[in-house]
């Protein structure tokens, strides 16, 4: 596999600090015909023992969504330990029949606000299938609630990878889009392995409902699509090398 874009990508200093607070990377995409969030699954149970200054962690494989009982609710949810709560806080309690804008983020910034948590930088996708997709952002205790999301956006660890979502995301088809999604969290699995991987689980929605998919980390399709993208990239910056060597 080609090395200069895969050296970049695995040479991004981390703060001990975020490594231990912050996991997941997700992302939402809106297309012409639906709407598409892939997340990875690393989850990860951080105990200390008194008298300790350090943690110990074991790692799993895990859903980062939930949704109430009949899917007219469903939450993504990044950052720490307390996002959960506030998705699942949002499915219980939210109403996805409300239909004025206005007062549906109201109500999502007044249950995030329940929650009893002090969040490091909580992020939870909050979607109303066909209807709309919102985020609710929490740091320590102050919540809100941005204006809703028509075009894409990442959510959890800050890889590098987001930049392909940034620059590379057009309103087209979510078959098109989904070569650009296997990009984005292929290459996070990649720089961040200790917040992101464990395979991923991918939704699409469109108008005939629903779908959902699962991946593992090293799927032929999201491998191809981060081979591919690497061999392009490292093609056009050092073409010399690629056919003819370095002399």
């Amino acid at each position: 596999m080609s090395t200069a874009v895969e050296s970049y990508l695995l040479s991004v200093p981390i703060e001990e600090k975020e490594e231990e607070l912050q996991m997941t990377f997700q992302v939402a995409m809106v297309g012409s015909d639906g709407l598409m969030v892939g997340s990875d699954k690393l989850v990860v149970d951080r105990t200390r023992e008194p008298g300790r200054r350090t943690q110990d962690s074991q790692f799993a494989s895990g859903d980062k969504f939930c949704a109430n009982r009949d899917g007219s609710l469903i939450c993504f949810y990044a950052g720490g330990p307390q996002s959960k709560s506030i998705a699942d806080a949002v499915t219980v309690q939210g109403n996805p029949a409300e239909r004025n804008l206005a007062a549906w983020h109201y109500q999502l910034q007044k249950i995030a606000e329940t929650v009893l948590a002090n969040s490091v930088g909580d992020e939870v996708l909050v979607i109303r299938p066909n209807v709309d997709l919102s985020l609710i952002h929490r740091t320590g205790k102050e919540v809100s609630v941005p204006p809703v999301i028509a075009e894409r956006i990442c959510t959890g660890v800050y890889a590098k990878s987001r930049f392909f979502v940034d620059s590379f995301w057009e309103l087209r088809s979510l078959k098109e889009l989904r070569k650009l999604m296997f990009v984005a969290l292929g290459c996070a699995a990649m720089e961040r392995p200790e917040s992101v991987g464990r395979g991923f689980d991918l939704l699409t929605i469109t108008k005939e409902g629903c779908s959902w998919e699962t991946f593992s980390e090293n799927a032929p399709e999201i491998r191809e699509a981060v081979d591919e993208m690497m061999s392009t990239i490292d093609a056009m910056l050092f073409p010399a090398t690629q056919n003819q060597g370095v002399s």
